[in-house]
Parts: structure tokens; C-alpha cells; sequence
């Protein structure tokens, strides 16, 4: 079970939740016999795959639980231009610290990303979460001559 310190099963944001689904989720490739172009891991067509509940639910647990990570600015579907003010929420709620890293890619389904921002052994805060609605970060981010591209945040 998980009373750990503050927090206890009660207290899994919507956010750690969606990261436990997208992180256990069962990858849909070609094998599945879908006639969509699928690729390995997180595509356009299938999301992160299926969901595999079982292994969501294994998964939660006060050693296990993922930190949250949400890009609040600039909105989807945002025309940008020049130098942008990316504003993100990321947390480690069930952790002493944690890292992040803030990159973006070219187009829906990036090969290769470049790093905007990154941090190290940052303290978490156990009384923040998703929920708050809050931007505990942001990055600057030159669109200067960029074609279309893809932004994620993800923590460690």
C-alpha cells in the first residue's frame, strides 16, 4: 500500500496516473496485424499502444510512482514565432529530488530532439501537483527559422 510520509494512494494526481497508463501501456507494431504505419513507442496512430491495466495497476507503488511533467504554454495548436515563452509543470511528488529535461523535434512523430532546458537534483515539492494548475518552470524558446516541430517534457 502507499502511505508514504504526506502522501497515500488517495493523493495519485490525474497526472501520475496518465503517466503510469502511457508508461505500462502494450505497444501496438506492425505484428498486430494493424494497417497503419506504426513505429516503435509513442506514434501518431496508436498513442502509447493499449492499455494494459493489470500492469497499471502493479505498477503503483511508494518506490514506483512516476513524476509529472505537463507543458502549459504555449497552448496545442499555438502559431509561434520568435523567441516563446515555454511554461511547464514538473515534479517528483513521491521523491526527495528529481531531474527534468525540456526539448523539442521537428514535425508530429521527431527523430531527433534538441534539449531547451535542463536541471538537475531539483527538490520536490510533495504539496504541489498537477492539480494546482501551476508552472513551476519555464524556458525560452527561439522559433527563428524553424519549420513545424514537436515540444515534450519529460522527468526523471
Amino acid at each position: 500500500m502507499l502511505p508514504v510520509g504526506p502522501l497515500a494512494l488517495k493523493d495519485i494526481s490525474a497526472q501520475e496516473v496518465r503517466q503510469i497508463i502511457n508508461q505500462t501501456a502494450d505497444d501496438v507494431t506492425l505484428t498486430d496485424g494493424t494497417s497503419y504505419l506504426v513505429s516503435t513507442g509513442w506514434d501518431k496512430w496508436t498513442g502509447y499502444g493499449r492499455v494494459n491495466a493489470k500492469r497499471a495497476v502493479d505498477r503503483v507503488g511508494p518506490t514506483t510512482m512516476p513524476p509529472e511533467a505537463d507543458i502549459n504554454a504555449p497552448d496545442w495548436y499555438t502559431l509561434v514565432d520568435g523567441t516563446v515563452t515555454v511554461a511547464f509543470y514538473a515534479n517528483a511528488r513521491w521523491a526527495s529530488t528529481f531531474d527534468y529535461v525540456l526539448e523539442v523535434g521537428n514535425g508530429v512523430e521527431p527523430t531527433s530532439f534538441s534539449t531547451l532546458a535542463t536541471a538537475n537534483a531539483i527538490a520536490s515539492d510533495a504539496a504541489l501537483s498537477s492539480v494546482n494548475q501551476v508552472d513551476n518552470f519555464s524556458a525560452a524558446w527561439s522559433t527563428a527559422a524553424l519549420p513545424m516541430v514537436s515540444i515534450r517534457c519529460g522527468c526523471a
